[in-house]
């Protein structure tokens, strides 16, 4: 298995388990949004976006932080749409247009 794949496995049992709407509370921490952008970054990775598809309970949790009102404003700006690194990593540093 790829360290990607065992993420998603991490996650998706993880959030199958959990008793509460968010990642650890029923009100969205800074942990959510580290998470989602964690997931975010690995999904960018996966062009095809097929992981997704095959982990039912991360993509339930993706869709509550993006349906949150401020930052499904802030996924559809512009800057929402900047590198996964900066120019300085031996990767990244391009905009990459999400699907």
């Amino acid at each position: 298995a790829t360290t990607l794949t065992v993420s998603m496995e991490k996650f998706d049992n993880y959030f199958g388990k959990c008793t509460t709407k968010f990642a650890v509370g029923d009100e969205p921490t800074v942990a959510d949004f580290q998470v989602y952008a964690y997931i975010d970054t690995c999904l960018l990775l996966d062009g095809g976006h097929a992981l997704l598809d095959k982990y039912a309970n991360v993509k339930q949790y993706l869709k509550k932080i993006s349906e949150i009102p401020e930052i499904k404003d802030y996924i559809v700006q512009s800057h929402a749409q900047l590198p996964i690194n900066n120019k300085v990593a031996k990767f990244g540093g391009k905009v990459i247009n999400k699907p």
